[in-house]
């Protein structure tokens, strides 16, 4: 049996590849909780495993306690995604490929294997990220904007006026966006600034492409920029770890 797992900055995700699909999928918030994490994939991936692919942006301490975890349980070391430039039949944009994360890196090799045409992909975690990758598997480049909680603590902190502010869990349409106290203004402001930046890159590339690219939304805020997208989106909660199976499949 083949195990994936997406080591996000808060959360850990993990499924088991069976015939190239997943299986089993899991996750657990590791922030502040990383015992509590680890016990709960130990306990509910599979006794017997052959490979363990992981991608991970949780730092290097995260990784030896995985290598461990992997090693005690599974007598088998993880095999971590480290970007190059080429890689399952796209190319990268950077000019030092370790650079890019491996989870932006594993969404466009997803991305580009699941469509037959140009694509981008929208990651809204703690961070939000957009990649893009044309037709032919060259990645596009991509961007990197705070995230949603990231933006709003920054004005709860940088500001004299304004308090913690609680993330919005939903989002009206039309002007009632418009907040009616200084949570929902804040909150509502923070997410149409994110998705205003989201659709502009969309309409960029579908411009240089002169082509209709496939949207691809995940990550654990994905649900809140759905209503304000200009795009039909394929929204794909477990995407990173669709990429993961794909590359442990290939």
């Amino acid at each position: 049996m083949n195990v994936v797992i997406d080591v996000g900055n808060s959360r850990i995700n993990w499924a088991s590849v069976e015939q190239g699909a997943l299986v089993g999928v899991g996750n657990a918030l590791h922030i502040d909780s990383l015992d509590r994490a680890f016990e709960t994939l130990a306990h509910t991936l599979p006794k017997h495993v052959e490979r363990i692919m992981v991608s991970n942006v949780a730092g290097e301490a995260f990784a030896r306690r995985l290598l461990k975890l992997s090693t005690d349980c599974w007598s088998c070391e993880p095999e971590f995604v480290e970007p190059v430039a080429m890689q399952c039949g796209v190319r990268s944009a950077y000019g030092h490929p370790e650079q890019i994360g491996s989870d932006r890196w594993v969404n466009v090799i997803a991305a580009h294997n699941v469509t037959t045409g140009p694509a981008c992909v929208i990651d809204a975690g703690t961070s939000v990220t957009f990649d893009a990758v044309d037709e032919g598997g060259q990645h596009l480049g991509g961007l990197i904007f705070p995230g949603l909680r990231m933006m709003i603590s920054a004005l709860d902190t940088k500001t004299s006026d304004i308090s913690v502010t609680e993330a919005p869990t939903r989002l009206p349409q039309g002007i009632s966006i418009l907040g009616k106290s200084t949570d929902e203004s804040v909150g509502h402001g923070v997410m149409l600034a994110l998705a205003t930046g989201l659709n502009r890159a969309i309409q960029l590339v579908e411009g240089e492409l002169k082509a209709d690219p496939k949207v691809f939304l995940t990550g654990g805020d994905a649900e809140l920029f759905l209503p304000l997208l200009e795009k039909d989106v394929d929204h794909r909660k477990n995407l990173i770890l669709e990429g993961l199976a794909f590359m442990i499949s290939a």
